[in-house]
């Protein structure tokens, strides 16, 4: 009984062993390795607002907050673009960055904003809102066909 014992306790000993010394710290560089911001190839970047394009017609979007406990925080939303219309997945963090967006994708993509989907209400994703309430009405044929 006593040496059952043992060998099935040294082979659950070897077995952690090899997954604290190679699978845990593999896992590790694999994983810290792939998520270095500073490769990312934004398709426009300015202070307060980035784009990054994810697939031909998706879009990435992070702009700002200044947060008292954890400082500068990106907040991430998204657009899709089809036949020179975007649709916004949640707002920039304010109605500048908000603008800045709407008129780079009016600008560089020769895009309509269509519309915006808000995922929550949070400052991070409904933070600028006055921008595209402005647009809306502006566009506000688009709603009425």
């Amino acid at each position: 009984m006593y040496l059952v014992i043992r060998i099935k306790t040294t082979l659950l000993r070897d077995k952690l062993t090899l997954i604290l010394k190679y699978i845990i710290p593999t896992l590790y560089l694999l994983t810290f390795s792939s998520c270095d911001s500073n490769t990312s190839q934004y398709t426009y970047d300015s202070s307060s607002l980035k784009v990054e394009q994810l697939s031909n017609s998706t879009f990435r979007h992070i702009s700002y907050l200044s947060t008292e406990k954890y400082g500068r925080v990106g907040c991430n939303g998204m657009f899709v673009i089809n036949n020179g219309e975007a649709l916004i997945v949640d707002t920039p963090t304010t109605d500048s960055i908000s603008k800045e967006l709407i008129e780079w994708i009016e600008n560089s993509l020769k895009c309509k904003t269509i519309g915006i989907v808000v995922t929550h209400f949070h400052i991070d994703c409904l933070g600028g809102p006055k921008e595209f309430h402005y647009l809306l009405n502006r566009n506000d044929h688009l709603v009425k066909q």
